[in-house]
């Protein structure tokens, strides 16, 4: 299969948006699909350069370029093969990490495509980024607990600890939406690759199981359904 050649629809599997969840206006505002006229195909080699250079914001743009142009498919080959610079920087960005998994979320609809990104590790790079952000939260939680001790412990001291304690908590609750954000992508991802039993199998030798445990104390509901969903299907 050429890797410039457009995928037909029909044979496509897919799971739900990953931000279904957001408003139409939202979506317009925010999500890099809503401005895909800006980005042409013509210039897929600049927008590759860019997520090669020091500042992230070139990064960014060049990943949200790429992001536009993949929805159906295209350059698939080309674009995975590029799968080192996430492994470099999902610890460093969110908002990179999360563009970049929205294009290979977008490539994972596609049954035809699933042996190039297996070719690549997507699914097991998916699952690396999975694993830190379940370790990120869980060390969050024990930070938060700390600091409430703490502070508690202080109060009668600094009568302005509970607006702390409040604003504290209001940080992390965005951080804790944003994290839900780019987990509910990652698990459609592996959703969407599980559907070969062979790579079903290998992700629950790495212990998707575990992660997917970790997720239904979460507090938004798109990723809980999925991660029942999830489940169901591994049982």
């Amino acid at each position: 299969m050429s890797s410039s050649a457009k995928v037909k629809s029909s044979g496509v599997r897919r799971s739900s948006r990953p931000d279904a969840d957001r408003s139409d206006d939202q979506r317009k505002e925010k999500d890099p699909l809503a401005l895909r006229q800006l980005s042409t195909p013509d210039d897929l080699d600049t927008y590759m350069e860019k997520l090669y250079e020091e500042d992230m914001e070139s990064k960014l743009d060049g990943i949200t370029q790429i992001l536009n142009l993949s929805e159906y498919g295209a350059n698939i080959e080309m674009l995975v093969q590029n799968e080192a610079v996430l492994n470099d920087e999902y610890k460093k960005n969110y908002d990179f990490t999360l563009h970049m998994m929205r294009i290979f979320w977008c490539y994972s609809n596609f049954l035809q495509l699933h042996p190039i990104l297996s070719n690549y590790r997507i699914g097991a790079i998916t699952l690396k980024i999975v694993d830190f952000e379940v370790k990120r939260h869980q060390l969050r939680i024990e930070e938060e607990k700390l600091l409430q001790e703490s502070l508690v412990k202080a109060s009668h001291e600094h009568p302005d600890v509970l607006a702390k304690l409040k604003s504290e908590a209001k940080k992390n609750k965005k951080r804790s939406k944003k994290q839900d954000q780019l987990l509910f992508v990652c698990l459609s991802v592996l959703f969407n690759l599980s559907e070969d039993i062979h790579t079903e199998r290998k992700m629950v030798k790495k212990k998707i199981v575990h992660f997917l445990a970790k997720m239904l104390d979460r507090v938004t509901p798109d990723l809980v359904i999925l991660t029942l969903g999830f489940l169901k299907k591994l049982r």
